[in-house]
């Protein structure tokens, strides 16, 4: 199965956006699908999908730019299958540059901000008890913070970088009474880019933010590994995904000051950037991106 990437929201030069866009991989390169815009305009939204990829789910955001001034509440679960897109509970806290992640049948959101400052809490959703609502849970993420990365290896949920905590990598998983603290990245990060890829071995990835450096981190050995640079800095990319291929694919995101449409992708084995020939429809930063397995039509 080729995977696809979902890229929802996020900002042109002026505005929020409400486009849904699937760009579909594949070995002859990218192709770019259009989808039911959301209900609503969105940016700076957490992300993330089902273990089977059959629900992605939206959490806050912005809803008002651009002084940023209304952190969004809402919650929206969209099916791929028939692309439908349906209101969950709200958050307890309207939060933004927040990460989420799903493990087991809860659905998490961690850190974030909104105009008090930044948060440390987290909360969640059980997808099976919707009518619960979301509650406040686990461990605090002290410092609180925000513009940071999450991923799930395993039963673990990996957070990296952000605002202030530039770079840090913390690990938790579901009953733990802490975040624990793991060998800190060599570069800081602030709105990185990052993925968990369990293949032959379970690895982290990490790259963007306000730089160009790229790093891979071993959980086996507690190590960080420094890869090829982006060929330009670029933040607010909001995901990092290496689908079969065994490529990284990052999107849009913003180059110095402004957004961009260019497409980069990293080989794995060759450790190296290029250039896709393929460019997003629109100029686009933080967009909210997740991988999913839709097959290509």
């Amino acid at each position: 199965m080729i995977w696809t990437i979902l890229m929802i929201g996020g900002l042109d030069s002026t505005d929020l956006l409400s486009e849904v866009e699937y760009l579909h991989m594949t070995p002859e390169g990218i192709t770019i699908q259009s989808a039911p815009s959301l209900p609503c305009k969105m940016a700076y939204a957490s992300i993330t999908a089902d273990v089977d990829g059959g629900n992605v789910y939206v959490i806050g955001g912005e809803a008002k730019w651009p002084n940023g001034s209304e952190t969004n509440d809402q919650v929206f679960r969209f099916d791929v299958e028939h692309e439908v897109c349906t209101e969950l509970p709200k958050l307890l806290n309207g939060r933004s540059r927040a990460s989420a992640f799903t493990l087991g049948s809860n659905l998490y959101v961690v850190g974030g901000k909104n105009v008090s400052g930044r948060f440390s809490s987290m909360e969640c959703l059980d997808l099976k008890d919707l009518l619960s609502g979301w509650r406040g849970c686990g461990p605090r993420l002290e410092p609180g913070r925000y513009g940071h990365a999450s991923c799930v290896l395993g039963s673990w949920v990996y957070v990296s970088g952000g605002v202030p905590t530039y770079q840090s990598l913390l690990r938790w998983h579901p009953g733990g009474k802490h975040w624990e603290e793991m060998e800190g990245m060599r570069y800081q990060y602030k709105y990185p880019g990052m993925a968990c890829v369990t293949s032959k071995k379970s690895l982290v990835y990490v790259t963007g933010g306000f730089d160009i450096f790229t790093e891979v981190y071993d959980p086996s050995k507690n190590i960080w590994t420094q890869l090829a640079p982006l060929p330009d800095s670029r933040r607010l990319i909001g995901f990092l995904y290496i689908h079969p291929l065994g490529q990284i694919v990052v999107p849009g995101g913003k180059q110095n000051k402004d957004p961009t449409d260019t497409i980069y992708i990293y080989n794995v084995k060759a450790n190296n950037w290029t250039l896709s020939d393929t460019r997003l429809p629109k100029a686009k930063y933080a967009a909210s991106v997740v991988a999913i397995p839709k097959p290509h039509p």
